[in-house]
């Protein structure tokens, strides 16, 4: 099921959640080229619902977070996650290394090197020097 869009000049990303029961490895960034068949660019994150291209090229992914058998996502499970060459996701950290956690995040925007995350229960978060 696809969920989320970004559009850039050549382009077009977009997310896929998957299958209920949603598993990570079901969690896919494609991209679409004019004139051509999706590829996959990255999988490995649960729920993926957003993706957004920060300025100067690097490519973000939002995770709703674990699912459950009622394709709701578990709270405090979410993830804002980079796209890394070769195709993985990584979580983003906090300054002392620690997976940042959202709950039920549902979509996000960039503003310069700052990214901000809606939540289903109507928390902004504000994630800074991305």
């Amino acid at each position: 099921m696809p969920t989320g869009l970004e559009v850039t000049k050549h382009r077009a990303f977009i997310t896929q959640a998957g299958p209920i029961p949603h598993r990570p490895e079901d969690g896919k960034v494609l991209a679409l080229h004019r004139g051509s068949n999706p590829t996959e660019v990255a999988s490995g994150a649960s729920m993926l619902i957003d993706v957004e291209r920060r300025p100067h090229g690097k490519l973000y992914a939002l995770s709703q977070g674990q699912g459950t058998v009622w394709a709701t996502a578990k709270p405090n499970t979410g993830r804002l996650v980079i796209v890394k060459r070769g195709g993985s996701l990584k979580p983003v950290v906090d300054r002392h290394g620690r997976e940042l956690v959202l709950d039920r995040p549902t979509s996000m925007e960039f503003v310069g090197h700052t990214a901000y995350v809606v939540s289903v229960v109507g928390n902004v978060y504000k994630i800074a020097n991305l």
